[in-house]
């Protein structure tokens, strides 16, 4: 059988790191670095699978040996592993204490360790009410950068968490991170941004090169605040160009010059940027006609 030997020597070798010691079951032995490799038992459940995986990938420097094997003359059954350092994820925001309301922009935060830039990181938002109520909403998905800024998704009010989560990181799992529990409410009525387009109405006819005005009302949107617009076809397309973007300040009414489109049938849309953190919900306008 294989000798046992009450400590490793100081001058063990490592094949990967940080330092765990297994003891007192040989399994594998590295012809190249004179090492064993102890299983933690038997049936091999607590040996680490990227311990398997480098003698299968290298089998002219691995053997097996079974416990009852002699060991190769003037070699220790002794040997120091160094495991691949476990990725981190922690999530730093939201907090306990965060309070978000639905449609608002927020920014998710989180500090990661051997975790690489380009490993892609998932934010889900779960909620941890009664299984009857228990979203389970994609938010992210995007390399590992430390931060993303989301809209709130409109969910019932509640207590809410992240979750993140990424791919293994050198064949080692990465534990997914949770932030803590907050709350998740709807804006009161009252102060959500809205604009809405009044003009032109479905069925109208413009010309291509005359002047119309487009108008639109706005509740909880400052006179200030810029508002752009878009040209869709009746088919969703966007018409990128068509139209100058910015549109000017939140007076209401615009006054354009038809552009030279195609004879069809078009929408305009109008949007904005948030509004202490409150996401503008864009407007569209009836579907008119454009003639030559």
């Amino acid at each position: 059988g294989c000798p046992m030997i009450p400590n490793p020597p100081e001058n063990a070798n490592a094949l990967w790191g940080p330092q765990t010691v297994f003891a007192n079951k040989a399994h594998w032995w590295d012809l190249n670095r004179g090492l064993f490799f102890y299983s933690g038992g038997a049936d091999d459940q607590n040996f680490p699978t990227v311990f398997n995986a480098y003698c299968q990938n290298n089998p002219t420097i691995c053997e097996q040996y079974s416990y009852s094997n002699e060991m190769p003359e003037g070699l220790s059954p002794w040997f120091e592993i160094v495991l691949p350092s476990p990725g981190v994820i922690t999530v730093a925001s939201p907090t306990a204490v965060s309070q978000w309301l639905t449609g608002s922009s927020q920014t998710i935060q989180w500090a990661s360790v051997n975790i690489p830039p380009t490993n892609q990181i998932n934010i889900q938002l779960k909620s941890s009410n009664s299984p009857i109520n228990h979203p389970n909403l994609a938010l992210h998905k995007g390399p590992n950068d430390g931060s993303q800024t989301i809209t709130v998704p409109v969910v019932p009010t509640g207590n809410y968490y992240v979750e993140l989560s990424t791919g293994a990181v050198n064949g080692v799992a990465v534990p997914v991170a949770t932030s803590s529990v907050f709350t998740i409410t709807a804006p009161p009525p009252s102060t959500v941004p809205t604009i809405t387009v009044t003009r032109p109405i479905a069925n109208t006819t413009w010309k291509v090169g005359s002047v119309q005005t487009v108008t639109w009302s706005s509740a909880n949107v400052p006179t200030t605040h810029r508002i752009f617009m878009k040209v869709f076809t009746a088919t969703n397309t966007y018409l990128s160009g068509a139209i100058p973007f910015d549109q000017g300040v939140n007076d209401g009414n615009q006054t354009i010059t038809v552009p030279n489109l195609a004879p069809g049938s078009y929408y305009l849309q109008l949007w904005t940027q948030p509004i202490n953190n409150l996401a503008v919900a864009p407007s569209n306008s009836g579907i008119f006609t454009i003639t030559p």
